[in-house]
């Protein structure tokens, strides 16, 4: 087996850890297999040659930033949207938003006490990652690197919503 495929297992594995983790919506328990995750997609980059482009830099940032303890994402309500549905009151169709859901969501700044020192990955990190729900953003640089993302498990919607 190559280095590449190699990297791209272990990213793989480190995402299905994180995917069973997921769902609970407990920074404690993310905080392992997110780092994990960041730390093998950063690898991955850099021996593809594009760890310096956007995402891969900006991803990088939130993973030095999570390595020294601080917070890179935080759950976030958003509305979820329906599918479209007939409407005959209105004579054609209307699109019903369900209850809301909790998402992982990467924050805005992981560092502010250190901003000002890597000024292009910060710049990366606020162009192409702050703001971005968690589980598309490093889907897409993930499958971007060659990783197969569609082997990772997908739990089931009533286990990914929290427990009260």
């Amino acid at each position: 087996m190559d280095r590449v495929q190699l990297l791209r297992d272990a990213a793989l594995d480190a995402r299905q850890r994180l995917t069973l983790v997921g769902w609970q919506m407990d920074e404690r328990e993310l905080f392992a297999p997110l780092g994990e995750t960041l730390m093998w997609l950063s690898v991955l980059s850099d021996a593809l040659g594009v760890s310096e482009d956007d995402p891969y830099s900006g991803l990088k940032h939130a993973r030095n930033a999570l390595v020294h303890g601080e917070s890179v994402v935080r759950v976030t309500d958003i509305a979820v949207q329906g599918s479209w549905e007939p409407n005959p009151l209105k004579g054609g169709v209307t699109r019903r938003v369900r209850d809301p859901a909790k998402v992982w969501g990467f924050v805005d700044d992981p560092n502010p006490a250190s901003r000002g020192q890597y000024p292009k990955r910060e710049a990366s990190y606020d162009r192409s990652v702050a703001g971005w729900e968690l589980w598309p953003r490093l889907d897409s640089a993930l499958h971007d690197l060659g990783v197969d993302i569609l082997g990772a498990p997908v739990l089931p919607p009533a286990r990914r919503r929290r427990r009260e």
